[in-house]
């Protein structure tokens, strides 16, 4: 798979790149494709907007002494008065370099990347998007020498920053349709705004698509040419720490492992390993569920419906496999010696909570103390007002757990 771009824009917009990318749904577009169109939209390399709040991560990154500090205030204001925009960012990081040191030029690539990296978490709006990839690679790595990752990694990363700038791009253009919509109130006039609005928030949609697209394909790629050791284990947390509500682990079956690590029997040792595929092909799925649902509006027709059926399902196949597990457990030992094992008593007790607070009716008060009112005195008190807590916890909460 080619991931490569030229160094240099031609001097397609945007919004060409975008609307090009609109008559077919993100998903199907090559990341070939993706490259040479960003590629084209943007002229030269990527250079984000610098604002006021990013002056102390510059000069942490920048090590700058007293003098330079000073002078780096006296920059901060023209960001401060200015529109935020590119050329008031390129002109202010021109002003700068002319007071840095050789050693300190070498370092603005670096802290370019950290602000990179801060408007991946402050500007990202959909799942897969948040995440730099490459960043993660080398952890990973952990100063293991590996050429094709390395140049992977460096081809993620051109291609990320002219991604960034076509997002980037997109949304200012949303903020300054939001300041006219709240300046004017004719009805023809909101009516041709509300019109503009969908065509830009579709345009800023494909591009945190087209982010997403890279990182996916790029976890794909590194997990090739990590050695076989480190790949499965960089596949996981990438995708983890891209789709974290698809993540999210399960208690039942870190008790399993804890129970299989005390007590290595075959019997739990194959249901930890059967369970470990399951969840693994489980979160897979939802994955593909929230990135449907995510690319949805720019299918339209019945899209949107279809893949929050998906996510629907998925969230109902969670909480399936919570309970299947946990009966698998306890019809593996009984509860003799189960009890012998603190990762076992731990289980039992959570069985016991979920049959007691199966298909209950939380919002039903006299089931509820009909329920939980062990010593039938008609009232919830001490140790059952304790057990009726962790129960509506453990149930309800868990359900909430797996919300895509």
């Amino acid at each position: 798979m080619k991931m490569r771009i030229g160094p240099r824009a031609c001097g397609l917009s945007v919004a060409l790149l975008l609307h090009a990318l609109a008559a077919s749904p993100a998903s199907a577009v090559p990341l070939s494709s993706m490259a040479v169109l960003a590629t084209k939209a943007v002229d030269g390399d990527y250079t984000p907007v610098v604002l006021v709040r990013d002056l102390p991560l510059l000069e942490r990154a920048l090590r700058l002494d007293e003098g330079q500090r000073e002078i780096l205030l006296a920059l901060s204001a023209d960001l401060a008065t200015d529109t935020p925009g590119r050329e008031t960012s390129l002109a202010f990081l021109d002003s700068l370099r002319a007071i840095l040191t050789d050693e300190q030029l070498a370092l603005i690539p670096d802290a370019i990347r950290e602000i990179r990296r801060d408007r991946m978490h402050t500007s990202a709006g959909i799942a897969g998007e948040r995440i730099d990839v490459g960043m993660v690679a080398k952890r990973h790595l952990r100063g293991i020498s590996s050429e094709s990752a390395t140049q992977c990694i460096e081809r993620y990363w051109r291609e990320l920053d002219l991604l960034l700038a076509a997002r980037e791009a997109a949304e200012p253009q949303m903020r300054t349709n939001a300041d006219r919509d709240s300046a004017r109130r004719a009805a023809t006039a909101r009516a041709n705004r509300t019109v503009i609005g969908a065509v830009e928030a579709r345009e800023l949609l494909q591009a945190r698509i087209l982010i997403r697209e890279l990182n996916d394909l790029t976890i794909t790629e590194l997990s090739a040419s990590m050695p076989e050791a480190l790949a499965g284990e960089f596949e996981l947390n990438a995708l983890a720490e891209a789709y974290p509500n698809a993540y999210v682990p399960s208690g039942t079956l870190e008790h399993l492992r804890a129970i299989a690590s005390e007590h290595p029997s075959p019997a739990f040792l194959a249901l930890r390993d059967e369970a470990v595929q399951r969840l693994d092909v489980l979160r897979r799925k939802a994955v593909d569920a929230i990135r449907k649902r995510d690319a949805a509006p720019l299918s339209g027709g019945g899209a949107q419906v279809e893949a929050d059926k998906l996510i629907t399902k998925c969230e109902l196949e969670y909480a399936d496999f919570e309970s299947w597990l946990l009966e698998a457990i306890t019809a593996a030992e009984s509860p003799e010696q189960l009890g012998k094992i603190a990762a076992g008593r731990a289980l039992l007790e959570r069985a016991k909570v979920a049959e007691m607070s199966a298909n209950h009716d939380w919002d039903n008060q006299q089931a509820t103390v009909a329920r939980f009112d062990l010593d039938g005195d008609g009232q919830l008190s001490g140790d059952e007002s304790s057990q009726i807590l962790d129960a509506f916890v453990r149930n309800v909460g868990r359900r909430s757990r797996w919300r895509l």
